[in-house]
């Protein structure tokens, strides 16, 4: 079983990733990090966090759909703690992609701005 991390849980593509590894036999939600409160439930449990770095330690892989200072962030707290990371966020700054491009070159990184599945077939 997968330990999951989402960064961004409070978002709309962060709800999603909840409650779609629900029931999943493959992966689970194992933390969430989030800044605001939660409007939905959660599997009893999911620890709820506001640390990056108790995120990292306590999940195999982190998927990461937040902003850009966010990504920042969760880019700094893995250069210390490396974990497998997948990150859907957009807009970032040039410091960010050099920061990503940095972290990549120490842990395994899915990034890209479009997650649809056409998308990446027609990228291909």
């Amino acid at each position: 079983m997968i330990d999951v991390g989402i960064h961004g849980s409070t978002g709309r593509v962060g709800q999603l990733l909840i409650e779609n590894l629900k029931g999943s036999k493959e992966a689970q939600v194992k933390i969430a990090h989030a800044i605001e409160e939660f409007t939905f439930s959660v599997d009893k449990n999911v620890i709820i966090t506001n640390s990056t770095e108790e995120l990292l330690k306590n999940s195999s892989v982190v998927i990461d759909f937040t902003l850009p200072m966010g990504t920042e962030s969760l880019l700094e707290a893995a250069l210390k703690n490396p974990k497998p990371l997948v990150i859907g966020t957009t807009g970032l700054s040039p410091h960010q992609q050099n920061l990503l491009k940095k972290a990549s070159e120490m842990m395994p990184i899915l990034y890209a701005t479009n997650m649809s599945l056409g998308v990446a077939v027609l990228n291909k």
